[in-house]
């Protein structure tokens, strides 16, 4: 099966369809997500997706980008890659990986990445979602994140993912 994955995550891929954000309320916050289908090779890859998650009432932080497999027939999903800008929580790795990110804390942009994750096994990718992470430059705003995302994940159409609408609201004016 790792195989299979591992194929799917280095494989250039497109968006097939521009994703749609919807809402969600969720613990007291309102996220939104987007599920987004991927071709490799002109043919939609049943299972494999693109998914976006953020926070309505943050602005320009808590986004996850996750490439991931969502086994039909097993009823389970498998994160591949998973890619956090600006995360409000911290990571820290729980003393496994490579030896230069355990217990390293992380409190900024990091991305989970299948080749740092894969030798764990598909069942501890699912169990602990990808528990190793390694750190990243912010690429500094969101179409430079879809940049960098697009570059990491080989998807060669990320700007056809449109920002959150994240509500002008809650900005201050002088």
């Amino acid at each position: 099966m790792i195989t299979f994955l591992q194929a799917f995550v280095d494989a250039p891929k497109t968006i097939v369809v521009e994703p749609v954000w919807v809402t969600q309320a969720r613990r007291g916050k309102t996220k939104i997500q987007f599920t987004a289908a991927l071709d490799v090779a002109d043919a939609t890859q049943g299972g494999f997706e693109l998914i976006g998650r953020a926070t309505i009432e943050i602005a320009d932080e808590d986004l996850t980008f996750q490439l991931q497999y969502n086994d039909p027939k097993a009823r389970r999903v498998t994160p591949l890659t998973r890619i956090d800008w600006r995360p409000r929580h911290e990571h820290n790795n729980k003393g496994v990986g490579p030896s230069e990110l355990r217990w390293l804390p992380l409190n900024e942009c990091h991305s989970h990445d299948f080749a740092d994750n894969f030798v764990f096994g598909e069942t501890i990718m699912r169990e602990d979602n990808l528990p190793v992470a390694r750190p990243f430059d912010d690429p500094g705003s969101f179409d430079e994140l879809l940049t960098f995302v697009g570059l990491k994940l080989n998807i060669t159409n990320m700007a056809v993912v449109p920002s959150p609408q994240w509500p002008s609201a809650f900005k201050l004016v002088p």
